[in-house]
């Protein structure tokens, strides 16, 4: 049997997240300081359900799609449909592109 060198390891430290991550977690915290909670966001922004939970516990609101705010509610005797759900979207969310540099 040949005798092998012993190993070095290198341990990285310290652990992160890629820069697209930390990115998101950042619009988001900044949404929080911005316009106060909740902040509606569309899905988990990270496979890291620490993360989540500090995010939720600031006042992010995780959903899966827009729909689940607020509810359709047919048509209005005057002046044709009155969708709740456009009117959730118009006067609660604003757009944050975390993908936009010119944002910030």
């Amino acid at each position: 049997m040949q005798h092998k060198p012993p190993l070095t390891i290198f341990l990285a430290n310290p652990r992160g997240f890629c820069a697209g991550v930390e990115r998101a977690v950042a619009i988001v915290q900044r949404a929080l300081d911005q316009f106060g909670a909740p902040v509606y966001v569309r899905h988990e922004i990270v496979h890291n359900p620490v993360v989540v939970k500090g995010l939720e516990e600031e006042g992010a609101v995780f959903i899966d799609e827009l729909d689940s705010l607020g509810r359709a509610r047919g048509l209005s005797p005057v002046g044709g449909g009155n969708d709740e759900k456009e009117q959730t979207l118009n006067q609660l969310l604003s757009e944050l592109d975390g993908f936009d540099p010119s944002s910030g």
